[in-house]
């Protein structure tokens, strides 16, 4: 299978892209590779991502993703803007430039958060984005159903990213790894091409939400 995945570079993302490379041709996208160098905050950059992709796909997973745990009082503006941009709107730009590419019984795979179902403190502008992930992803399933393309939302509760040490958490028990994560996407795109798992929500047994 032809699979995209964006930030590809770290945290889920590279956990996805070495997981599933080792059985499909993968193209990882991100501002550090590892295939394809691109700032998906910029919307030009995105316009131009159908002219990088030279092949038909079966799966798209939007996976990129920042945040800056503070509260929307202490947030900067640019910060606000900058976490819109990146875990919303390019999930958004991405799919629709590459809609065109994704095959009859694809799959598109949104990377949401629990933040998608609760908010948090110090959280909101974060949890504001992967809310719209939710949306976005209810509305285009009911959308691309009908062309058999398959919507996904993946909801994960705390995973040991780099996110969280730049925002200077310390690793603790209850914390899921990337790979347990890339473990349950690969569980879903060797699912029936007519199954659609509409969403799933994987937390540590120990925190629950």
């Amino acid at each position: 299978m032809n699979i995209i995945i964006t930030g590809a570079s770290s945290g889920i993302g590279k956990a996805t892209y070495e997981l599933l490379k080792k059985e499909h041709n993968v193209i990882g996208i991100s501002r550090n590779g590892p295939d394809i160098k691109l700032d998906l905050s910029i919307t030009e950059n995105i316009k131009n991502l159908a002219n990088l992709v030279n092949t038909q796909l079966d799966i798209l997973i939007n996976n990129v993703g920042i945040a800056y745990v503070k509260s929307l009082e202490k947030s900067e503006i640019s910060e606000i803007e900058e976490q819109i941009s990146i875990n919303l709107k390019s999930a958004i730009l991405v799919t629709k430039v590459l809609l065109e590419k994704i095959n009859q019984n694809g799959l598109i795979i949104n990377i949401g958060s629990i933040a998608s179902k609760f908010g948090f403190d110090n959280w909101s502008v974060y949890s504001a984005t992967k809310f719209g992930i939710g949306g976005f992803s209810h509305s285009l399933r009911k959308e691309l159903s009908k062309k058999g393309i398959r919507v996904c939302l993946v909801m994960p509760g705390a995973v040991w990213t780099p996110i969280w040490e730049k925002n200077g958490f310390k690793k603790t028990q209850d914390m899921l790894t990337p790979e347990d994560i890339a473990m349950v996407i690969k569980h879903i795109i060797n699912m029936p091409n007519y199954v659609n798992i509409d969403e799933i929500v994987i937390t540590h047994v120990k925190r629950a939400y």
